[in-house]
């Protein structure tokens, strides 16, 4: 066998050998990339919910709203005030303290348009605005109520709403979740302290 033959032998392998090297580190590289893609869409949507639910944006809407009415209207809304219906239909009959409070509950609507389209992080939404997205909704639920029924419109801040009652429900199994672990942890430490006390 000569040099050229061996060669000519050699060329088809060592062809073959640098082809799989080639696609492996093809794979390799589209292995990477995708993770680095995932990773880059699970960033953008964790930072997406920071945006979307920009409570401080929001706080400083609904504060300037609460101002307003409190100076124009005498309605002092606390924090853990329920609007009455007379209280509603004040804010309805000013269009500028309407306007105001229009203002915030739209930035919530979207909040929770983006919790709902999946746009912002569920998870991530749910444990930083599950108390207060129902809260607010309580708040302002008679305000609400009150424009849909003027505009005709009962889709109107109906995110809210949804948001609300799908975190108001996942809240509840929670409590329940936490009260059934309490007893059963409990159950647990008082068998195992029964067992040391009578040994």
């Amino acid at each position: 066998m000569t040099i050229a033959d061996f060669f000519k032998d050699m060329v088809p392998i060592l062809s073959l050998v640098i082809g799989v090297i080639g696609i492996i580190l093809v794979t390799r590289q589209v292995y990477f990339a995708r993770i680095a893609l995932e990773q880059a869409a699970h960033w953008n949507k964790i930072h997406a919910t920071y945006s979307t639910f920009d409570v401080s944006a929001q706080t400083e809407l609904e504060l300037v709203a609460k101002s307003y009415a409190k100076n124009k209207l005498n309605l002092d809304i606390g924090a853990h005030y329920i609007l009455t219906e007379s209280d509603a239909k004040k804010i309805f009959g000013d269009d500028e303290c309407l306007l105001l409070f229009t203002r915030y509950l739209n930035t919530l609507e979207g909040s929770c348009a983006a919790y709902q389209f999946g746009a912002a992080d569920r998870e991530l939404s749910y444990h930083l605005n599950g108390g207060r997205v129902p809260h607010k909704y309580d708040t302002y639920k008679t305000l609400i109520d009150l424009y849909r029924e003027e505009r005709g419109n009962p889709t109107i801040l109906i995110e809210i709403e949804k948001t609300a009652i799908e975190w108001k429900e996942r809240l509840a199994e929670e409590l329940n979740e936490m009260e059934t672990n309490k007893e059963h942890f409990l159950k647990a430490a008082v068998k195992k302290l029964g067992a040391k006390i009578s040994v």
